[in-house]
């Protein structure tokens, strides 16, 4: 008389079978510590709407106090430096390849080209791209959230495209800050007549 096939047995949902308990991997030799992965705290942390906890949310207020560079000028960059102080963007730019040149310099990168015109930018543009630190080291180890930022600036000549600068978008949530949004310059200061430097606000 012939059996019947058995049935492999069938375990409700959530059952864990002796298969999928079994230890993965190498043996592990006697005495040997077991060592398990866990997650950061913050991981467990209830999410905003960006995805974020509150430990790295964005909806904290950026910080208004960024650190400056400490600035020294040379002859080829002087002019910006000038222009700077009076709220201007110089940018040298090359009449061959009809490009301006960041970060100021005599010759042209792409054709090599001397003897740089200089002109002024209108001083607005667009977030190319961006990200929010939290956490900053050095420095900015207390100035965190702030925005650093990718900003393709508008160069005020048709058909020419303005350079592409990382800086940073300031005086603003970094909440409302998103690829695309327009801005403007802003020179950020100090009571040293001699430490200031270019960043950009929400338009």
């Amino acid at each position: 008389m012939q059996q019947p096939s058995q049935q492999p047995r069938r375990h409700h949902e959530g059952h864990r079978s002796r298969a999928s308990t079994a230890q993965r991997g190498p043996p592990r030799r006697a005495g040997a510590q077991l060592r398990t992965r866990t997650r950061p705290w913050h991981r467990w942390q209830p999410r905003n709407a960006h995805g974020l906890c509150h430990a790295h949310s964005r909806e904290k207020p950026v910080s208004s106090q960024l650190p400056l560079a400490d600035i020294e000028p040379t002859i080829e960059n002087q002019p910006f430096w000038d222009a700077l102080r009076d709220d201007r963007i110089d940018l040298p730019y090359c009449e061959r390849c009809g490009s301006f040149v960041w970060y100021p310099r005599a010759i042209c990168p792409l054709c090599h080209q001397g003897g740089l015109a200089w002109r002024t930018l209108p001083g607005t543009g667009h977030v190319y791209s961006y990200t929010v630190v939290t956490k900053g080291t050095g420095r900015w180890k207390d100035a965190g959230p702030y925005v650093v930022a990718y900003v393709q600036l508008d160069s005020g000549i048709d058909n020419v495209d303005g350079p592409r600068i990382l800086t940073n978008i300031v005086g603003d949530n970094p909440a409302n800050v998103s690829i695309g949004s327009f801005v403007c310059s802003v020179v950020d200061r100090s009571d040293d007549v001699n430490r200031f430097i270019l960043r950009f606000a929400l338009a």
